[in-house]
């Protein structure tokens, strides 16, 4: 008789949810048994009762991020197999993800089929990795230089983000400031933070002041990117510990260069 393995989601998209039932229908073996849209409802679950043989945990949960509800719900049952997943290939969320104690570190929307039929079968076997991962990371440049990026213009995110990644930057990428602090708390500080000044849910000076609150973050360089500059703006920006200010629309080259400038002073 098949081993029906039981699975639970953790992921507060319910539409990627839904789709991803789907193709673990299509693999079979397993039943999903339960579905959580943040870490607090997976964690009030592991009570005596909790019986579950993979748990699939998105990376860029709301409130509590997918590395601090792992690392809290192995605290309470070490046995666990949690599989994290994300939209974001970099190796310093790999990196943070496996530490927290994840068992694998799959790519969203990538071809995922043949490694989750490896997990259904065998959950304990190894660690398990999409196809594109490289465990080690991609090297480009020897020094890894991190930028945590916050925008919450999604076509303004991409461009920043592909701008850096091809002068060999690795770039953390976030549209949404809360969720780029709950990111913070989990990892070691980046060696350059950028912000977008006007943003909905707090903006860049409210967010700096509340990430250089963190150990580790006190003297990480600040760039605030705006479309409105002003000398109120900028005395404002000096107070909140921001470095220094780039005009938006700004050329690809004087973000690099401004980039530049920031990290070699920094070091």
């Amino acid at each position: 008789m098949e081993d029906i393995k039981k699975v639970i989601l953790v992921d507060d998209r319910k539409a990627f949810r839904q789709s991803f039932k789907l193709l673990l229908r299509k693999i079979g073996g397993n039943q999903v048994i339960a579905e959580y849209s943040s870490g607090e409802e997976f964690l009030d679950s592991l009570d005596e009762n909790f019986c579950a043989d993979i748990i699939f945990m998105d990376m860029e949960l709301a409130n509590i991020s997918g590395i601090e509800t792992t690392k809290a719900a192995l605290s309470i049952k070490p046995d666990l197999v949690i599989i994290g997943m994300s939209l974001y290939d970099e190796k310093l969320y790999i990196d943070s993800m496996i530490q927290a104690g994840a068992r694998g570190y799959l790519l969203k929307f990538s071809d995922n089929f043949s490694i989750l039929e490896t997990i259904i079968r065998h959950p304990h076997a190894e660690i398990f990795y999409s196809q594109e991962i490289n465990p080690e990371g991609n090297t480009k440049h020897s020094n890894k230089i991190r930028i945590l990026l916050i925008d919450d213009i999604e076509g303004s995110l991409f461009i920043s983000q592909y701008t850096l990644e091809n002068e060999g930057f690795e770039v953390i990428p976030y549209l949404s400031p809360n969720l780029a602090l709950n990111f913070a708390r989990t990892i070691s500080a980046p060696d350059l933070i950028i912000t977008d000044y006007l943003m909905p849910e707090m903006n860049g000076l409210d967010f700096t002041k509340k990430i250089k609150q963190y150990p580790g973050y006190e003297n990480i360089p600040v760039l605030l990117t705006s479309i409105k500059i002003n000398s109120d703006i900028a005395m404002e920006a000096i107070e909140a510990g921001v470095t220094l200010i780039l005009k938006k629309p700004f050329a690809s080259k004087d973000l690099i260069k401004t980039v530049e400038k920031m990290v070699f002073e920094k070091k």
